[in-house]
């Protein structure tokens, strides 16, 4: 008789199929739309790398579209995830969050 997955796996396991499944309807944007998404991402990366405690056992990925941060990935503690959130927010420019950083501990 086989056992149910734990909660530990099924739970990052749902979430990053429902991440990944808006993938496929992306449709892009315009040159200079790209551009500073791109600048938003690489800075939003730059402050995230000041905190070595951020790194879970998946790491934390950065996307922005139109100033907005979209994050995945896994770290140990709430700590960590609202951390990410708020560091993200102190960038200029970083309209919203949708923190999708799931939390291992609880």
């Amino acid at each position: 008789m086989s056992r149910p997955l734990p909660l530990s796996i099924l739970v990052p396991s749902v979430f990053l199929s429902t991440a990944f499944s808006g993938c496929a309807t992306y449709r892009g944007c315009s040159a200079g739309e790209c551009t500073s998404d791109q600048q938003l991402n690489s800075e939003v990366a730059r402050q995230l790398d000041r905190y070595p405690e951020l790194v879970g056992t998946i790491p934390i990925t950065v996307q922005t579209k139109g100033g907005i941060v979209y994050f995945n990935g896994m770290v140990a503690t709430d700590l960590q995830r609202d951390t990410a959130e708020s560091v993200a927010l102190k960038a200029a420019g970083i309209a919203m969050v949708v923190n999708g950083i799931a939390v291992t501990e609880k």
